[in-house]
């Protein structure tokens, strides 16, 4: 019995060493595995509606991506199943179980965002995949191969061999252009019930013959500023201070910049602040804590900002029906020629970052009542400021982000009020300006859904917007009653050009966009 096991184990031996064996990729030196998916996570046959084969975009329980640009890879296909019968065999590297399979002639299963190696230089790119058909297999015929970046698909010739009913096609080639940080390969095929498998992408050493003459692109200039909401200030000033602040979103807990400012230390109130209106700012809603969270900003001293806030301001307690008590709240701005105390405006609205609770305090919507984001607010037409900044949210947003100024404007006939005051200076009390006019200005894509930086669209993709608004006593009918007749577009519409000549060309704003996107 030993003898005979051990001539079996002797002939296996003898027998092992007479076969050839086939490497996946004889003759090419594989720098980096890119994206490999033998579809094989689980079996298809599992997973069948009744006898049909799962359709691709129906069941994604094949995906079994591997590589290091494979971690966002998505598939898409028309009248494509996950099939396990008619397993990958006898090629190099076969998986068996599952393949993609066209149940109809002239569909295709697209493999999209397969990241790209940062540097790819001196290489070139390798694709590779088992086909099968019931028939005469045609190289670039019946399964015709492309390479997509950015909506363009570029043919790829590949050669084939034939392993039994299976072939393993391999596809050599470099890019030439502008490297996208990722691409898409889409497997079209002529014939139905073709079938494919083991699909790959690697970067190979060397050069190949096959070139695809990709778009030159040039690089984008670098931003003039951090960030593309905010403004370049040409006319610098020592009274000038420039804040950030950053916060925690509400429920994605991602930090994020909420605005940036230039306040002016001298008049003691802002020039302006800016900021990004995207979905990820308000995912705790509209809600404004009770009472409003007002407070000194952490980044000024006090003698550099207005004091409106209460002089306790960290003693209060929160509930649903928390107000200030009086004798707590007693540090605003003075009268107003009228008699009236002017509104502690803010320019980032409380509702663009809501609180998600009433109740509880939440950084994003607390910063927004610093002294930084806020200003003496008393508008001639005092509906129109309220439903421009109702619009943002209502209808400008969109999956683009909107950049936003909101600033304010000094004329050389002041205004001046007196801080820390409830009728009654205090030790703290100081002068401060009040803007003759603020205004509003914003930046997106005219589309809304691009998915582009600002700085890489042309000016026909991009739109902006500026709105003016005089401060002073309220426009009143004979009845006393506010006029609210006038409308926006008589008395407030302007480009954003206009704006910034109408400030004296202090700031440049959204200064990484083409002018034309400005002046219309």
């Amino acid at each position: 019995m030993k003898k005979l096991a051990t001539l079996l184990l002797m002939s296996t031996i003898l027998f092992s060493s007479c076969v050839k064996v086939e490497t996946p990729n004889p003759g090419f030196n594989i720098v980096e595995l890119i994206y490999s998916d033998n579809l094989d996570k689980d079996d298809s046959a599992n997973h069948k509606n009744g006898t049909k084969d799962p359709y691709l975009d129906k069941w994604d329980g094949y995906k079994n991506a591997t590589g290091s640009g494979a971690a966002s890879v998505t598939y898409t296909g028309q009248y494509v199943v996950t099939s396990s019968s008619y397993t990958s065999s006898a090629y190099p590297g076969a998986s068996g179980m599952n393949a993609f399979c066209f149940l109809q002639a002239n569909r295709y299963v697209l493999i999209d965002n397969i990241k790209l190696p940062e540097n790819i230089s001196g290489n070139s790119f390798l694709v590779r995949l088992g086909a099968n058909i019931s028939g005469t297999f045609t190289d670039n015929s019946t399964i015709i191969l492309y390479v997509v970046s950015e909506g363009t698909e570029y043919p790829v010739t590949y050669s084939s061999k034939r392993y039994g009913t299976w072939n393993y096609c391999t596809a050599h080639f470099k890019i030439q252009g502008t490297i996208p940080s990722d691409i898409s390969l889409k497997l079209y095929s002529t014939a139905a019930w073709a079938r494919v498998d083991d699909i790959s992408l690697s970067l190979v050493a060397g050069e190949a013959s096959q070139t695809l003459q990709f778009p030159i692109k040039e690089a984008p200039e670098a931003l003039k500023t951090p960030y593309f909401e905010c403004p370049e200030i040409l006319a610098p000033s020592s009274s000038y201070k420039q804040i950030r602040h950053y916060a925690t979103t509400y429920s994605s807990k991602k930090q994020v910049r909420n605005y940036s400012a230039c306040y002016d230390i001298q008049r003691h109130n802002p020039l302006w602040v800016a900021f990004p209106m995207h979905s990820i700012w308000h995912e705790g809603g509209r809600t404004r804590p009770a009472p409003d969270p007002w407070r000194p900003d952490p980044e000024m001293a006090e003698s550099e900002q207005s004091i409106i806030y209460p002089a306790k301001w960290d003693e209060w307690a929160y509930s649903t029906d928390a107000k200030w008590p009086k004798d707590m709240d007693t540090q605003r701005w003075t009268k107003l020629e009228n008699g009236e105390f002017p509104g502690r405006g803010h320019m980032l609205a409380s509702s663009y970052r809501g609180a998600g609770s009433k109740s509880v305090l939440f950084e994003m919507n607390v910063q927004t009542f610093y002294p930084t984001n806020v200003y003496p607010e008393y508008y001639k037409y005092p509906k129109m400021h309220g439903n421009i900044e109702k619009a943002l949210y209502d209808n400008w947003a969109c999956s683009d982000t909107v950049y936003v100024v909101v600033g304010c404007w000094y004329d050389d006939n002041p205004v001046i009020l007196r801080d820390a005051n409830w009728g009654t200076d205090t030790e703290a009390s100081k002068d401060c300006q009040v803007p003759a006019a603020t205004y509003r200005v914003f930046l997106r894509t005219k589309s809304g859904n691009s998915g582009k930086a600002v700085n890489t669209c042309t000016p026909d993709e991009l739109t902006a917007i500026g709105f003016w608004f005089e401060q002073s006593p309220w426009v009143k009918n004979d009845d006393e009653s506010i006029d609210q007749t006038v409308t926006i577009r008589k008395v407030s519409v302007r480009t954003v050009a206009d704006i910034e000549k109408k400030i004296g060309g202090s700031f440049s704003f959204f200064p990484d966009v083409p002018a034309a996107v400005k002046s219309s």
